[in-house]
């Protein structure tokens, strides 16, 4: 299982400024590999893969089957008792099997899942 953040410009400190980061690592790497948008950009694709709101194709991932990508949660910011973190506790507890489509069935959350101020999600 891997989680991956996206929605936040790295740090303008590098050329990379305009990649889509958790703050600190850019989600390319934390996805193992997802194809992803610059800041403020669309892909354009489409695909069972790729992100509603085509900033992420996730077919170029090491698992693409395993890998959920959180928008708006910055890096290692899941707050206890959050719809996030139940949702990641339950997955991580094995109270259903790590794959895109038993997560779906089980939860109704898609491979993509938005987080408010409050970490309430919902899918992109």
């Amino acid at each position: 299982m891997i989680v991956a953040n996206y929605g936040t410009r790295a740090l303008p400190l590098t050329s990379k400024k305009n990649n889509q980061t958790d703050m600190i690592i850019d989600t390319k790497y934390a996805s193992a590999g997802a194809t992803v948008a610059a800041f403020g950009k669309k892909l354009k694709k489409n695909g069972r893969y790729v992100s509603p709101d085509k900033v992420i194709d996730a077919s170029t991932c090491t698992l693409p089957d395993n890998t959920w990508f959180f928008k708006g949660v910055t890096h290692g910011i899941f707050r206890y008792n959050t719809q996030a973190t139940k949702l990641l506790s339950n997955m991580i507890a094995g109270r259903v099997r790590c794959n895109v489509k038993a997560v779906k069935k089980k939860y109704g959350y898609s491979q993509f899942i938005s987080a408010d101020k409050n970490q309430k999600i919902k899918n992109v």
